[in-house]
């Protein structure tokens, strides 16, 4: 009888309780890794937007340093500007037309300036009167 009860109450050794507790782990690690894949594959669990990838589009992005940008980005049938940080987004301007149209009438900075009637000189010489009080009528004491 007693080999009865030492047969019995015998525990298992170490090593074969660590092996039995590492394979129930990476069955259960694995469950839930397959679960995810297949929830992923149905669709369920990812994040749902109402905007298609065609419905948002960057047009152009300018650098201005330190994680700061501008954007150009349709949206539908609109065209932002953005301003970005690290921190958040801005919305500079919006244009509800075609973007084809805004880009056939944008123009460069060099067209913009060729338009001036005035010469630089000029036009500092009358900010720097203003400045001053002067409006070019009387002498200046």
């Amino acid at each position: 009888m007693q080999t009865e009860q030492n047969s019995e109450s015998q525990e298992p050794g170490s090593g074969g309780l660590l092996l039995k507790t590492l394979g129930a782990m990476l069955l259960i690690v694995g469950l839930i890794f397959f679960g995810a894949w297949g929830a992923k594959k149905l669709g369920f669990g990812g994040i749902r937007s109402s905007v298609n990838d065609g419905d948002l589009a960057i047009l152009s992005s300018v650098s201005l340093g330190n994680g700061r940008t501008i954007l150009t980005v349709r949206f539908g049938e609109r065209v932002l500007v953005v301003g970005s940080t690290p921190q958040s987004f801005t919305l500079l301007a919006e244009d509800a037309g075609n973007d084809k149209d805004l880009l056939q009438n944008s123009r460069s900075v060099a067209e913009m300036l060729a338009e001036e009637t005035g010469s630089f000189d000029d036009t500092f010489e009358q900010a720097q009167n203003r400045l001053n009080g002067w409006d070019g009528r009387s002498e200046r004491i």
